[in-house]
């Protein structure tokens, strides 16, 4: 179908605050709109006069650049569980964190509009659907929407898994997204519902339906307040911006929001400290690991509050403690990991040995100084143990 694409509107699930615009991805589709002209690719769905992206927000975006006015659009008829799940997989496996994040707000935009606002659509082709109230009664929690449900919702999605689903949930509860997009949907079917009453208030006069509009509009606030009360800790939006592996975000959040660090280190910081933390990884040449990044944190906020005043004897404690448990960690893991490379070589050379029994192997004097070292290594470990 042929269509202005200036008149489409961006699916309603997609967060952009998770999941914003990535210039470069934009500029790569602009060049090569201008060299090989616009494919399409883009999948659709027409609400009332409107025209809404369910996938391809980047080509879109790209093709307006580029100066391309209209072009033929697959147009489907999906529901809005199927936009959010049609946004989800394209999304999911192809851009990193910040995609996958965008995936997880997407459902639980959708799913916290289909608990709140009783229409039923979570009980829909589901083997054992969970009672809403119970769900409605989650969702004004700490509980909220539970990786359970997200799992669920989200099956057959590349890359979504119970690992990445609570990892992603952590980091918009953390930011203060997840918490964000409860109050957006509140308040979406807040004003729903008091259009809809105020209509049957006009149209009945009667005190049941007054006493009806306010328990709505008191049920509505009431969840908007509980959730409100969160406070958000950790900037995802600008640390996704550096940081594009799921794990290493969650790292990364994990450590800065920690007590010692987060004392010290303000939410207007992070996103700068991420970038920091893989300039490090680069000029160091090494690998952006969960250790590294923890290592790496600690010492530039260290770093950081000194050079700006002196440190207290708590502080210090603080982060000493810190460093050096950090460090331990990272031992064990040098530790783990290179017993498994002996293990495996050591495996290697008895099999040697037993099968050609006839040849005579020379030990050196490195190597029995190695197995003399890592026995006594070994025992005084397990004796601490």
């Amino acid at each position: 179908m042929r269509i202005r694409l200036k008149d489409l509107k961006p699916n309603p699930y997609r967060d952009f605050r998770v999941d914003p615009f990535q210039p470069d991805i934009v500029e790569n589709l602009k060049r090569s709109i201008d060299d090989y002209g616009f494919w399409g690719g883009v999948v659709c769905r027409r609400v009332g006069d409107d025209f809404q992206i369910a996938a391809g927000h980047h080509r879109i975006q790209a093709a307006i650049e580029a100066g391309v006015e209209e072009a033929d659009l697959a147009v489907g008829n999906f529901d809005d569980a199927q936009m959010s799940v049609i946004y989800a997989t394209e999304n999911a496996t192809q851009r990193g964190a910040a995609a996958t994040g965008g995936a997880i707000a997407a459902a639980i935009r959708f799913l916290a509009w289909a608990i709140l606002s009783e229409e039923g659509h979570i009980s829909q082709n589901w083997e054992n659907p969970q009672d809403l109230e119970t769900l409605r009664g989650n969702l004004a929690s700490e509980k909220g929407v539970g990786e359970p449900v997200i799992t669920r919702f989200l099956s057959g999605v590349p890359g979504i898994k119970k690992s990445v689903v609570m990892q992603q949930l952590a980091n918009l509860k953390a930011s203060g997204d997840y918490q964000r997009i409860i109050r957006e949907v509140t308040g979406q079917i807040e004003e729903q519902k008091s259009q809809e009453l105020a209509l049957l208030e006009d149209s009945l006069e009667t005190s049941d339906v007054r006493k009806s509009a306010q328990k709505v509009r008191q049920r509505a606030r009431r969840t908007a307040q509980e959730v409100n009360g969160q406070e958000p800790i950790f900037d995802y939006e600008g640390v996704a911006r550096h940081l594009k592996n799921d794990s290493q975000i969650s790292t990364f959040r994990k450590a800065v929001t920690s007590k010692g660090i987060r004392e010290l280190l303000p939410m207007s910081k992070q996103a700068a400290l991420a970038k920091e933390v893989v300039a490090q990884a680069e000029s160091l040449e090494r690998e952006l690991s969960a250790a590294f990044i923890k290592e790496t944190v600690t010492g530039l906020v260290i770093e950081a509050r000194r050079a700006q005043r002196e440190l207290t004897a708590l502080e210090r404690k603080q982060l000493e403690e810190r460093d050096i448990t950090i460090r331990f960690d990272r031992y064990q893991d040098d530790f783990s990991r290179n017993v498994r490379g002996m293990h495996a070589a050591g495996l290697k050379l008895l099999k040697l040995m037993k099968e050609h029994r006839s040849v005579q192997f020379r030990l050196s004097g490195e190597f029995r100084n190695a197995v003399k070292n890592a026995r006594a290594t070994v025992e005084k470990l397990a004796a601490n143990l």
